[in-house]
């Protein structure tokens, strides 16, 4: 080692490592003074449950985050399969100094008590620092599994396709059979109307009709042409629109169910 090279400008490992020293995680903890004492490289990665077994499923990353995110992705594909979260230690620890090659030998002869003494503390407070991130691990993933109950009732919410009305239902708890959130968001008498891709509420029911009651005035249909492809909205009071587009068909049936009810004198 020449005079112009620093013992804090060699690091034995190029990716990311805690300095125990001063509790960071940089690209280049050789910069802090303690890492002459103290060195460590901290991996992440995931396993799962199989066959009687733990077995990898995510490889390798430096940073927690990383390996969360995979897990998440996991789960959301394999949601029965029991993960956990893994953290690989690997320690850098000096145990002769100066860097003269003769000292480092001397001092192995004659140190041992202390060089084990050293090695014990380092392995002490890796240790700690391993816990930490476990704990931290356990943390994230009961932060993860309630923000994933949470998406999981997160409520779907359809809009009545009259115009002006206000009122909707929650499409994802009428179709598992739960209770909604909100009584406001039942799913009950709501009646879909397949073809404007959209849903009547019990106020506007009549308007296009159910299973029970059969049709009603205003059910849309869509004409097919030669082509396959729909060229006309028709509705059943003989209301046409030749616009092709799905979009402008069923907004152009909403204006004429305005235009109805202002002919008839009723109030939407």
């Amino acid at each position: 080692m020449t005079a112009d090279v620093s013992p804090l400008d060699h690091h034995p490992d190029q990716r990311r490592q805690h300095c125990l020293y001063c509790g960071d995680l940089s690209a280049d903890p050789t910069r802090c003074p303690g890492w002459l004492a103290h060195r460590t490289q901290v991996t992440y990665h995931a396993e799962a449950w199989e066959n009687g077994e733990w077995t990898g499923i995510v490889s390798s990353y430096d940073l927690l985050t990383d390996t969360v995110a995979q897990v998440e992705h996991k789960r959301r594909r394999f949601p029965d399969l029991l993960m956990r979260l893994m953290a690989k230690v690997t320690v850098y620890v000096p145990v002769a100094e100066p860097a003269d090659p003769a000292e480092q030998m001397r001092q192995l002869l004659d140190g041992a008590a202390d060089t084990t003494a050293l090695l014990s503390r380092s392995w002490g407070q890796e240790r700690d620092r391993a816990l930490r991130a476990e704990a931290r691990a356990r943390e994230l993933e009961e932060e993860l599994e309630a923000a994933h109950q949470a998406r999981l009732h997160e409520p779907v919410l359809r809009h009545c396709l009259y115009p002006g009305c206000m009122r909707e239902f929650d499409m994802k708890a009428s179709l598992t059979g739960r209770t909604p959130a909100r009584p406001t968001w039942s799913g009950e008498g709501w009646v879909q109307v397949r073809a404007v891709d959209g849903n009547m509420c019990p106020d506007h029911v009549d308007i296009v009709g159910s299973v029970t009651a059969g049709p009603g005035p205003h059910l849309p249909r869509w004409q097919y042409g030669e082509d396959g492809a729909p060229n006309t909205l028709r509705c059943a009071c003989g209301w046409t629109s030749t616009a092709r587009w799905r979009g402008f068909g069923t907004e152009a049936w909403k204006d004429h169910l305005l235009t109805t009810a202002e002919k008839a004198g009723v109030t939407p």
